[in-house]
């Protein structure tokens, strides 16, 4: 059985966000071929990067976006310092490998530890641990040539799963979390509605992807903490993000988040 070539990927990674120039491929040896092996290169080069981890995004919280990624469940990254912005933001373009795409979510700021040694967790366990939930937007991007599914997933969880920035908006009371399912976001750009979805999207509820997390990360050795951001996935799909543009996520009683990218 060949060794992934952990090292070579990460290298390659880091010279793509440092140079500005998306990989045709990974080298030779360096290609995960599971989700393991995409982690396990995700853990290298957020170890490299040396930036705090500051939150969390969860990915592929549908169906269609799983089989559009090729992966069997939903995915994780992480969100790390200098990548986490608040409302209304102004983020800039050298964040970005490929050009944003933006997500309208729904997401939680956490006031407590979930520790793995406390795992396995339930939802009110996980409840419990919630200080806020807050709407979201999502700037994805990555590091390869081609479109997210013709890269796929395990490269994209390699590549810290298409995290790029996040930028969070008002907090509200944790009690609204039981409002999720339904709660209905709109993505804005320029003031011109372009996409519409709810809750359901993520999971059925967000607070699934949420619970999921905590404890895909204890199954790893991981944990989240107090203060962490967590943003569970798109309830509007993928909608590219020119320079000067605002996109706004309104979340009707949630609030709304606002971002442009220049």
């Amino acid at each position: 059985m060949t060794m992934l070539d952990i090292a070579a990927a990460r290298e390659a990674l880091l010279a793509a966000r440092t140079s500005g120039t998306p990989l045709k491929a990974l080298p030779t040896g360096s290609e995960p071929t599971d989700l393991e092996g995409a982690y396990a290169v995700q853990d290298a080069l957020v170890d490299a990067l040396g930036r705090r981890t500051v939150g969390w995004k969860v990915g592929a919280t549908n169906d269609a976006a799983q089989q559009m990624l090729g992966v069997p469940g939903p995915i994780f990254g992480r969100v790390l310092e200098g990548t986490l912005f608040t409302s209304p933001g102004e983020v800039p373009m050298s964040l970005f490998t490929n050009p944003p795409l933006a997500e309208c979510e729904l997401g939680f700021e956490l006031g407590a530890d979930l520790p793995a040694s406390a795992a396995p967790f339930d939802r009110a366990t996980v409840l419990a641990a919630v200080r806020a939930v807050v709407p979201t937007i999502e700037l994805v991007s990555h590091r390869y040539v081609g479109t997210a599914a013709e890269v796929g997933g395990i490269r994209l969880v390699a590549d810290n799963a298409l995290a790029a920035a996040l930028v969070v908006g008002p907090r509200n009371d944790p009690s609204v979390a039981s409002t999720l399912p339904t709660a209905e976001v709109a993505l804005e750009l320029d003031g011109a509605e372009v996409a519409r979805g709810d809750g359901s999207a993520v999971l059925g509820d967000p607070v699934e992807a949420l619970v999921w997390l905590a404890n895909e990360l204890a199954a790893r050795g991981l944990q989240l903490h107090a203060g962490d951001v967590v943003t569970t996935g798109s309830c509007t799909g993928l909608t590219p993000l020119l320079s000067g543009v605002t996109a706004r996520n309104d979340a009707g009683p949630l609030g709304a988040v606002q971002v442009v990218v220049r």
